[in-house]
């Protein structure tokens, strides 16, 4: 049986967050419905309710998409337009930002060869996958 090498990479913004966080740290367009969420959370607050930083940070990243971003007729298709995939698409993301400069670095080790293996099997040795906000897997 072929040995088996596995590799893992959290992703997260200094130490906090996971993916999501990193899509709201990395947008590259203005953002005010999605912004003003923050107002929505602090009422939130005042009202003894409470929502997880994990839970904001998609309704953020959701909100961006479908409304700061998309035409009204996307809008009106936003299973199809506005969802993560259809935005990977679009110009709304700065991929050049420095919270994305370890996880380039790590995907450097398969570009190059990992452990003396080809590109190809390398593809098959990682996962990048996101962290619990104690930063464990």
């Amino acid at each position: 049986m072929p040995a088996c090498s596995i590799a893992c990479y959290i992703t997260n913004v200094e130490g906090y967050g996971e993916q999501i966080t990193v899509l709201k740290t990395i947008k590259s367009k203005d953002s005010p419905f999605a912004d003003c969420l923050y107002e929505w959370k602090k009422c939130l607050e005042e009202r003894s309710q409470t929502i997880k930083d994990k839970d904001f940070d998609k309704f953020w990243v959701n909100t961006y998409q479908r409304f700061d971003l998309s035409t009204k007729k996307e809008q009106k298709q936003a299973f199809r337009k506005c969802n993560p995939e259809a935005s990977m698409k679009k110009d709304i993301w700065n991929f050049e930002h420095r919270v994305l400069d370890g996880s380039k670095e790590f995907l450097k080790l398969f570009i190059n060869g990992y452990n003396g293996t080809s590109q190809k099997q390398a593809s098959l040795h990682f996962s990048i996958i996101d962290s619990k906000p104690d930063g464990s897997c």
